[in-house]
């Protein structure tokens, strides 16, 4: 997360965020992005 002051005291009052909500969109992004570079990619292709 951005380090911004605001970041900072949002996280500090919701540690439950980053110990559970970022590791988990860590892991959908790198499963996207895996799946989406070991397919060719279609022009028009919209499909995430």
């Amino acid at each position: 997360p951005h380090p911004s002051w605001r970041n900072t005291a949002w996280l500090r009052k919701n540690p439950w965020f980053e110990a559970e909500v970022v590791p988990y969109l860590r892991e959908r992004v790198r499963d996207i992005l895996s799946v989406s570079s070991a397919q060719p990619r279609v022009a028009g292709d919209t499909e995430v």
